[in-house]
């Protein structure tokens, strides 16, 4: 007996799901749909060779979850015009401003500004923090440190930002990770 086939496929919050409906010729069609899930291999995602993609929320450290939301990768005038005492950035370096969403997971209460360090991973290897006098870039619009304490399941938005050398930026990632975790892995977020 002759068989028609029909396989459509369709991706579905990262995964591969394909439908597959049978039908014999000849006789009514008996629908039957059988799902094959193939799973993207999400293991590894968060590190460097597969940061989480820009927009979606990750796990970080027992008690976060983040999101890198949108990336200003020259944000120097935004920043200058925040502040009229914030200086300009070093000399060949530029403001990357980070919109960050944070979610409480915990038992207790969180604090994104002081659970959570940021830095910006440079192209060429090279780490740039929100906290070191070259990296800093003074008062910012909407800081995440301002975010108050979170209680479970609360969520918080703000920026931070980095002075980075204009040629590390391409190509660089965004790291997150909780500061009293000391079992949490770094997880890195793309920043396009």
């Amino acid at each position: 007996m002759m068989k028609n086939r029909l396989i459509t496929a369709a991706a579905i919050g990262g995964a591969l799901v394909l439908p597959v409906a049978y039908s014999t010729l000849g006789q009514v069609p008996a629908a039957q749909e059988h799902s094959v899930v193939l799973m993207q291999d999400s293991e590894d995602l968060g590190t460097r060779e597969k940061p989480v993609p820009l927009g979606e929320t990750f796990d970080v450290g027992e008690d976060w979850q983040v999101s890198v939301v949108t990336v200003d990768s020259n944000a120097t005038a935004d920043v200058l015009a925040e502040n009229q005492f914030n200086d300009p950035p070093p000399a060949g370096r530029q403001f990357v401003l980070v919109r960050t969403t944070t979610k409480y997971v915990g038992e207790e209460t969180g604090s994104p500004g002081f659970d959570l360090t940021y830095k910006f991973y440079g192209s060429k290897g090279n780490t740039y923090t929100t906290y070191d006098s070259d990296d800093s870039c003074g008062v910012i619009p909407n800081p995440l440190s301002e975010v108050n304490e979170l209680y479970p399941d609360a969520g918080g938005e703000g920026n931070v930002c980095f002075a980075v050398p204009a040629d590390q930026i391409d190509g660089g990632a965004v790291i997150v990770e909780e500061l009293m975790d000391m079992s949490s892995d770094k997880s890195f977020f793309a920043i396009e």
